[in-house]
């Protein structure tokens, strides 16, 4: 099954802590009503304008990544742009500027029931990227920059940049690049079926 989310369908929701705002790309399950709901996982991006406090979700893991921006300190760690940060949603966790507004993409998900990573890669013009998505895994693409196609099991799906696409229970899919592209890769695993990373 895909699925492509297009970035104008995201919901602009406020922090649960109230110090932000960010973009809810998709929650699973959907339809989940965040932060009411108990959920499996969520995928959102979010402004940073200055340094600020991160809402804490105990009993969830968190992963985060740069995707504009010179980077960021979380609990004085950097964190450089389009690297990945794992830390528990228990801390208290500080974000501060490296200089100027950034604009981060974060994955919410619960550690007892899914693992997840999330890796940004490159994709040169006209050249395509395959990867394997195996059942009980949910592999979800933001198309950061650029544009393309995505094709699987035959068909063949048209991707413009912001769009978030969610793959599952497919053998294999490429990725095209109809221009020098950049997606994030975020793969989820339900722990039984866990057997690769992205």
């Amino acid at each position: 099954m895909i699925r492509i989310f297009p970035s104008s369908e995201a919901k602009v929701m406020p922090w649960k802590n109230g110090k932000g705002t960010t973009r809810e790309l998709l929650i699973e399950p959907e339809g989940a009503l965040f932060p009411r709901d108990p959920f499996l996982w969520r995928l959102s991006s979010a402004p940073i304008r200055e340094s600020t406090v991160f809402s804490q979700f105990p009993g969830y893991a968190r992963l985060l990544m740069v995707l504009t921006g010179e980077g960021l300190q979380i609990n004085g760690t950097p964190l450089l742009p389009l690297q990945m940060l794992s830390f528990s949603g228990d801390e208290i966790t500080e974000a501060k500027l490296a200089s100027s507004e950034v604009l981060d993409l974060g994955l919410i998900y619960d550690p007892k029931r899914v693992r997840a990573a999330m890796k940004s890669v490159e994709i040169e013009k006209k050249t395509k990227l395959d990867l394997s998505v195996d059942p009980g895994e949910c592999l979800l693409v933001l198309w950061n920059k650029g544009a393309g196609k995505i094709k699987a099991v035959g068909a063949t799906h048209p991707v413009a940049e912001g769009d978030l696409v969610r793959i599952e229970n497919h053998a294999q899919v490429s990725l095209f690049g109809e221009m020098a592209s950049q997606v994030i890769c975020i793969r989820v695993v339900f722990l039984q079926n866990s057997k690769h990373g992205i």
